[in-house]
């Protein structure tokens, strides 16, 4: 077998891989080991990571190493669809100059949305990631449990960024919904 063939058979095999964890071509929220911050920093090296895998995220100006469940706990059949709303800004931060941000809110169907919220509820005070083709968009911490069959993604997206996440995200869906 050609070098070339034993090649395109490893990336075949990685994107099988990747595919099988819903980590690329989807939306996916996995969480994120619980000592993350030990093992990235090798305080702690006798974790068993065979059900994690390593991604990197871009959060304030850098990158951050995150080890995630390879399971998602929330994939595309659990959501409903995607929209982009605005902060609104209060008067205050009006007469500052301030503009609102864009955020991305997810409705779930009602099986993801009693997957999310007893997500939520098992996970509360840990971390999760949102990611999307591979890329990972947010890890935000669960401070309570989250029942309202929706959440919010928000950070430091463009207003271009933001849009082309939810139009991916709801492209997703109808994929999703016409197989």
């Amino acid at each position: 077998m050609s070098r070339f063939a034993i090649g395109l058979s490893c990336l075949l095999l990685f994107i099988g891989w990747m595919k099988a964890y819903a980590i690329a071509d989807s939306f996916s929220i996995h969480l994120v080991h619980p000592d993350n911050d030990a093992i990235v920093s090798s305080l702690k090296s006798d974790s068993d990571l065979t059900e994690y895998v390593k991604i990197e995220l871009a959060e304030d100006g850098k990158k951050v190493v995150l080890w995630v469940k390879k399971k998602a706990e929330i994939d595309i059949s659990d959501l409903e669809r995607a929209h982009l709303e605005f902060s609104p800004l209060t008067p205050s931060l009006r007469l500052r100059g301030e503009k609102s941000f864009p955020q991305i809110h997810i409705w779930f169907t009602p099986h993801g949305s009693k997957k999310w919220a007893d997500f939520t509820t098992r996970n509360a005070k840990k971390r999760t990631v949102f990611v999307l083709d591979g890329i990972a968009l947010r890890a935000p911490v669960i401070f309570e449990p989250i029942t309202s069959g929706r959440t919010t993604v928000a950070g430091d997206f463009s207003e271009k960024q933001a849009k082309e996440i939810v139009d991916r995200i709801n492209d997703l869906i109808d994929r999703n919904r016409a197989m």
